[in-house]
């Protein structure tokens, strides 16, 4: 659901819209973009027609305002096993709350 909803024609262009006079390509930022999303699911479903659309509108809006840069030409190769202890890894939050 979130694919569809962050690849839609229409955000893309508002994207690449609202940031054609900077520097980078920029891109919706896809762990954001879960927290509404999880935020707003159940509401999504519960509420009538009408008003399933506008919530679809609000959180495409909320899409398009956070967004992140590509950035071209990365040196470095992420290495996630170089700094993993020996004891079980923590398993840290990756989304913010949205309250």
């Amino acid at each position: 659901m979130q694919t569809i909803l962050t690849q839609d024609i229409d955000v893309e262009k508002q994207v690449k819209a609202k940031y054609a006079d900077r520097k980078l390509v920029y891109k919706v930022n896809q762990s954001i973009s879960l927290g509404f999303i999880r935020a707003k699911l159940i509401e999504l479903f519960v509420l009538g027609q009408k008003d399933s659309e506008l919530l679809l509108r609000e959180l495409k809006q909320l899409f398009v305002l956070n967004v992140i840069p590509i950035r071209p030409n990365r040196k470095y190769k992420r290495e996630p096993d170089k700094y993993r202890q020996r004891t079980k890894p923590k398993q840290f939050r990756n989304r913010r709350l949205l309250l």
